[in-house]
């Protein structure tokens, strides 16, 4: 297991909007990697349909689109010696967007050797915004796919593991109150975590453990 640890004024009256927007999806995981040759991006949603490279314009009108919330989780991958300029107002928009509408970001600097964000699986969890510790209100999913809910749902992801047998995952969760005095690493299976830790043992998985962050 290892550890890692101006807003556009047009988009950003639209994201207050979207904020208090409520769709029927189930929760996403959104993956972005700055390119760190370029300002362009690259964007995929569920692991698939990874798209080409992205003008700063071009990925923000595709997030609006997507009418991300609580529930979602977003994957960034920035290099470690980024550009400033457009960049730099990029991420603050992004920042300022996850904010806004409740989404769990998770932050990977580039390099980090062994880890692509576009080749690990990830599995996700929503539980409520005020108890990230709720097992029995918790679901559980692979990329978007939806495994369960409470403790069926966790042992699904964990059978899922078993079968499939990744190299690697990430286990990514809802965003929940950071003002509040829980661990960064809160989570429905607190209680459950040693079952974790030998599912993942016997299967050969790398678990590519983040905190989860209000923005960035």
């Amino acid at each position: 297991m290892r550890s890692l640890c101006p807003v556009w004024p047009v988009l950003g009256a639209i994201i207050l909007v979207l904020a208090g927007c409520r769709n029927q999806t189930q929760p996403r995981v959104v993956r972005l990697a700055l390119n760190s040759s370029s300002a362009d991006w690259r964007l995929s949603v569920n692991g698939t349909n990874r798209s080409g490279d992205l003008a700063d314009s071009t990925l923000t009108k595709e997030l609006v689109r997507l009418r991300l919330r609580q529930g979602d989780v977003m994957l960034i991958t920035l290099p470690r010696a980024r550009q400033t300029g457009s960049v730099k107002r990029a991420e603050e928009w992004l920042s300022h967007y996850c904010q806004s509408n409740s989404v769990a970001v998770y932050l990977v600097l580039d390099p980090f050797p062994g880890v692509e964000i576009f080749s690990v699986r990830a599995y996700h969890w929503t539980a409520p915004y005020d108890n990230p510790f709720d097992l029995a209100r918790a679901s559980f999913f692979c990329e978007g796919q939806f495994l369960g809910q409470g403790r069926n749902g966790f042992e699904e992801m964990l059978g899922h593991i078993e079968r499939e047998r990744p190299r690697q995952v990430f286990i990514l969760g809802s965003l929940f109150d950071l003002s509040r005095s829980f661990p960064p690493d809160s989570s429905p299976y607190e209680h459950q975590r040693d079952r974790l830790d030998n599912v993942l043992k016997a299967s050969g998985t790398d678990f590519i453990q983040l905190d989860a962050l209000p923005g960035f």
